[in-house]
């Protein structure tokens, strides 16, 4: 049976998958709030976790205290910009499952996370 969404899960839906700037809870509640103006902050906090559980979206933790979202669940890893905090994918072919067996561990999920400058603070770096 397929499972329906309620309004605010479709709209919070909606909103990730119009991005790709990886937003936080805040930013998603904005997006839908402008759909949905009586939608709370919890509701979208509380939707968020429940749709990271499920595998539906990915929920990031990138070091910078607040978890942003992802609406695309395909294994790929992520870069954050330390200057601009910007977040965006990466896609790099590396086995992390392997990887981990070289060691006897089983991998169950990964979740890799770089940091550096992205190419305009780059160049705005080098300006400097």
């Amino acid at each position: 049976m397929e499972r329906r969404f309620s309004r605010q899960r479709s709209a919070i839906l909606s909103a990730l998958a119009a991005t790709k700037e990886h937003p936080d809870a805040e930013t998603v509640f904005r997006a839908v709030r402008a759909e949905l103006p009586n939608v709370s902050l919890g509701t979208v906090y509380r939707n968020l976790g429940e749709l990271a559980r499920e595998g539906t979206i990915l929920a990031l933790e990138t070091g910078e205290g607040r978890t942003r979202y992802d609406y695309d669940t395909s294994p790929h890893q992520h870069f954050v910009c330390r200057a601009c905090g910007t977040v965006s994918d990466l896609r790099c072919d590396v086995d992390w499952a392997a990887l981990a067996a070289e060691s006897g561990a089983v991998v169950e999920g990964a979740n890799v996370v770089l940091y550096g400058l992205c190419p305009a603070c780059a160049r705005r770096a080098r300006r400097d």
